[in-house]
């Protein structure tokens, strides 16, 4: 895989529970995306935009067909995401507003390392996160947290 596409799967894993949850995939889908995110397993750009359409109709809004880069990736992800939470985007529109609170993504100062969680700072506020994905993150680092999720250290 990718690195483009590992990184696209990152920032979106944490949202598969609620695609499954919802009904947009299945449980065959929801295993194989851990399975991927845990053992960097193949998965192809087709069976990424396939899973989070709403995503790659957001990314190709604003980068045309141009997206797999990690650069677009992460920016898409950092700098575009919330907005589109903001605008009440597609599934947004229908979103609680802590849904919506938690679907952001933030950038997160880490205060502490505790082996499968962070504690991180986001608006001035210690949060614990899952740190499966950022394991060598250390205090002082600033990375990236989805859905609860650190994502990456940036």
């Amino acid at each position: 895989m990718g690195n483009a596409e590992l990184l696209f799967l990152k920032y979106a894993y944490p949202c598969a529970s609620a695609l499954f949850e919802k009904g947009s995939i299945t449980k065959q889908q929801l295993d194989m995306i851990k399975q991927a995110v845990s053992n960097n397993k193949e998965f192809t750009r087709e069976q990424l935009e396939g899973i989070f359409k709403e995503a790659f109709r957001r990314m190709k809004q604003i980068y045309g067909d141009n997206f797999w880069s990690e650069d677009r990736v992460r920016e898409y992800f950092i700098v575009h995401h919330n907005t589109f939470i903001d605008s009440g985007d597609g599934s947004y529109s229908r979103a609680t507003a802590s849904f919506k609170k938690l679907c952001r993504v933030y950038k997160a100062k880490v205060i502490a390392n505790r082996g499968s969680y962070l504690e991180v700072e986001i608006n001035g506020r210690a949060v614990k996160v899952v740190g499966v994905m950022t394991p060598n993150a250390k205090p002082g680092d600033l990375v990236s947290v989805h859905f609860n999720f650190a994502v990456e250290i940036l």
